[in-house]
């Protein structure tokens, strides 16, 4: 199944990205109005928690299949406008953060996978605070187009680190 293959290799990329990196360097940020890489991967954690949880409480529900949506613009405007939800000021280490990492796709996304076959994910919806109604398919689908997003932001902050 690609869902679980795209997934798998982001997350991958993600953890690449980061193997080198000291605690220290996780945490320095740039300026006070950009983020830390840390609290891109608490963002990413948070992100892909609340849409797993989100997709899992609306499967018993009634919703329809609704038409699928270009991710890209999802994605896009997501990773460009940050988010409402700041992730914390306070100091994580590489340990910690790959362990919320684990949590949210081996504890949410997982469990999603464990209750429903793939092909009846395009027949649920969910309506997302931000993005209305979107199928569940696609929702699942941003969390790995979400994840490549930020793996160039951080690309772009490790530039600036001592």
């Amino acid at each position: 199944m690609m869902l679980v293959k795209n997934l798998g290799q982001t997350r991958l990329m993600l953890l690449d990205s980061i193997k080198e990196l000291t605690d220290k360097q996780l945490n320095q940020k740039q300026s006070s109005e950009k983020w830390s890489i840390s609290q891109v991967l608490f963002h990413l954690y948070t992100t892909e928690k609340e849409i797993a949880l989100l997709i899992f409480n609306s499967l018993n529900s009634g919703s329809k299949k609704i038409a699928e949506r270009d991710l890209s613009i999802l994605v896009e405007n997501s990773v460009k406008n940050m988010t409402t939800n700041e992730p914390p000021e306070e100091y994580i280490t590489k340990n910690e953060l790959i362990g919320l990492l684990e949590e949210s796709r081996f504890q949410y996304v997982q469990a999603i996978f464990n209750e429903v076959h793939a092909h009846v994910l395009l027949e649920k919806s969910v309506e997302h605070p931000e993005f209305g109604w979107i199928s569940s398919q696609d929702l699942l689908e941003f969390i790995w187009h979400h994840e490549k997003g930020y793996i160039k932001q951080i690309e772009e902050i490790k530039q600036g680190l001592n």
